[in-house]
């Protein structure tokens, strides 16, 4: 079994390569909407960890908001500094480089920036204010 495993691209160092190069081809706008929709659901997560009550409905909530963002394949810039940066640290991979990795970075951050500010914040402080 442990073969096996290992033989079908499930083994860690093999599918974070994968990882890492497949996050490192994308385009400047796919990193940039795709870290838009990710921030947008982590910010949404730690608002509905705030805002309920039980503490199980926080931790449903929580898992929801990461799990949609996990599955959606959106980016985090966190994730892939780990990602991309233990693939560097290892030696790196065909399409894994330093410049792809700030370039990740770059455009993750902003997109990450871009979507729990003007997304998530701006617009619950605008209907906060409202309310007063």
């Amino acid at each position: 079994m442990w073969r096996q495993w290992r033989r079908d691209n499930f083994w860690p160092p093999a599918y974070f390569t994968a990882t890492a190069a497949a996050k490192s081809a994308l385009d400047a706008g796919a990193m940039f909407v795709r870290g838009i929709l990710c921030n947008i659901c982590v910010c949404l997560a730690v608002w509905c960890s705030v805002r309920m009550k039980s503490e199980s409905g926080k931790l449903i909530m929580v898992i929801w908001c990461i799990l949609i963002f996990m599955l959606c394949g959106f980016e985090h810039s966190v994730a892939n500094m780990s990602i991309i940066g233990q693939v560097l640290i290892h030696g790196g991979a065909p399409g894994v480089s330093l410049p792809l990795y700030l370039k990740s970075l770059l455009f993750v951050s902003a997109g990450n920036i871009v979507g729990g500010v003007g997304f998530v914040a701006l617009p619950y402080a605008v209907m906060a204010q409202k309310k007063n």
